[in-house]
């Protein structure tokens, strides 16, 4: 019995010295990269480069859902998404023109004839400003004055016009701010979502109106690093073969559950860890733990999530301890 166990021992001495190695590695490498990194993330407006920051999955996911539109919220939730990039910017636009030209036009109120249509019960002729000016005639004193000047301004918080109807010029300036939402969600498969929403704001930052996306398309580098998980079970089939220690070949099917994992989603997984298992073997029912287990499927070009492990375990069935190599699918 005492030997049965020394693979067991084996197997846990295994499955500890990996987990602490990756974990290591991590923490080493973020350390080495968190300051470059705060120095290359800093932000740059006149370039369009935003300030940077890195966070935690869950951290940057909360900030997000609090802040997005129920429409974006609800389309995560149903694609089980994981906010992996979240953004926010407001832009100013100034533009202006002088002197730009106008067509004015002016009504006039005749008698007779030239009355092509009435305004009010009045008849009126609809005319070009006369080159030789505008006159207003004084009552008291019988006599015109030419008009030197027919001016016009409108102000609101987005645009400042001003006109001059005599010299049909016009002079504008645009100033517009507007707001813009960034949203980019990666999917257990690993595929991506991104979302975007452009929007004009007043001059008190109320939000008016959405502007319509005409075309949005997004070219994206897989940059997810892989991390490890302490938990994270998946459940998967093995089918193996190998010899128990009395020197006897046997085959092995089992099913089995591992707990940790690496990878860059929890789905998207490069190693697998602590496989605790329960199958058959020719002489019976038997127990195995595996280590590590290794995706095949990142470097195959024909296979997907296939795994290739090694097992320890006791097969019952042949009073006897037991080990071989094995390939396995995740459910």
């Amino acid at each position: 019995m005492k030997i049965a166990l020394v693979p067991w021992l084996i197997c846990l001495v295994l499955v500890g010295a990996l987990a602490f190695y990756f974990w290591k590695e991590g923490r080493a490498t973020e350390a080495l990269l968190s300051v470059k990194n705060e120095q290359l993330m800093t932000a740059n407006l006149d370039l369009g480069r935003a300030h940077t920051e890195i966070t935690s999955q869950k951290k940057a996911h909360t900030a997000a859902m609090a802040n997005l539109k129920k429409l974006w919220e609800d389309e995560i939730k149903a694609r089980h998404g994981l906010v992996t990039a979240y953004g926010e910017l407001e832009a100013k636009y100034t533009a202006s023109v002088r002197k730009g030209k106008t067509l004015n036009r002016i009504l006039v109120r005749v008698e007779g004839a030239l009355a092509k249509y009435k305004r009010g019960g009045k008849p009126v002729v609809e005319m070009e400003v006369p080159e030789g000016g505008v006159f207003a005639y004084d009552k008291e004193n019988k006599r015109y004055y030419e008009i030197k000047q027919m001016s016009y301004t409108y102000e609101d918080f987005r645009i400042l016009i001003k006109g001059e109807y005599l010299t049909s010029t016009m002079n504008y300036e645009l100033h517009q701010r507007f707001k813009a939402q960034f949203v980019a969600a990666k999917l257990p498969s690993g595929a991506s979502n991104h979302y975007a929403r452009i929007y004009e704001v007043d001059d008190k930052g109320r939000e008016l109106k959405e502007m319509e996306l005409v075309s949005f398309e997004v070219l994206k580098a897989d940059d997810l690093p892989n991390v490890f998980s302490w938990f994270n079970p998946k459940l998967d089939l093995m089918v193996g073969g190998g010899a128990n220690s009395k020197l006897e070949g046997t085959w092995m099917a089992d099913i089995g559950v591992s707990v940790m994992s690496y990878g860059k989603t929890p789905d998207d997984l490069l190693w697998r860890f602590a496989r605790l298992s329960a199958g058959l073997t020719r002489h019976g029912f038997a127990l195995n733990l595996s280590p590590a287990q290794l995706n095949l499927g990142k470097f195959l070009p024909v296979v997907s999530n296939t795994w290739i492990l090694p097992y320890l375990g006791y097969d019952f069935g042949a009073q006897a301890a037991h080990g071989g190599l094995g390939i396995g699918l995740v459910f």
